[in-house]
């Protein structure tokens, strides 16, 4: 096991988990520290779906997924694989590429604005539709896949 500071030059045998994610691993409290500012933004309770969702995204693996974050996050409305891949990417690009705070998407779905919250992250962090990749454009054409 390592620190999570990719700075850090020590190889420390004892190292402390998060207390909230309980995912990551820091040597000291200076490395947890140099590493809050990308932490926070994906920090966020393991009992919540959207930690599993991005459990799922970092592993490229959206097989993993339990029924309820299917259900949550529009894929049981996916009518094909093809669906399910394009909803697993555009997730992907929020979590992966344009940075998305997990409390603020995990809000957006306690809110029932998910679909919302997705068109403004991206247009916002993307630059627009013109800057944004497949799996957005796909989604404008799905929008109600994410709505509940």
């Amino acid at each position: 096991m390592f620190c999570a500071n990719e700075d850090c030059p020590q190889t420390s045998t004892k190292l402390f988990l998060c207390s909230r994610c309980k995912d990551i691993r820091y040597c000291s409290k200076n490395c947890q520290l140099a590493c809050l500012g990308w932490h926070k933004k994906i920090c966020i309770d393991p009992n919540k779906t959207v930690f599993n969702l991005m459990k799922s995204v970092f592993a490229d693996d959206f097989e993993v997924m339990n029924e309820e974050l299917k259900a949550s996050y529009g894929f049981e409305k996916c009518k094909t694989p093809f669906e399910t891949q394009k909803l697993f990417g555009l997730y992907a690009g929020l979590i992966k590429f344009l940075d998305c705070d997990l409390k603020e998407l995990d809000q957006a779905f306690q809110e029932n604005k998910l679909p919302e919250f997705i068109v403004s992250t991206f247009f916002y962090k993307a630059g627009g539709p013109k800057t944004c990749g497949g799996y957005f454009k796909w989604y404008i054409q799905n929008i109600d896949i994410c709505r509940r």
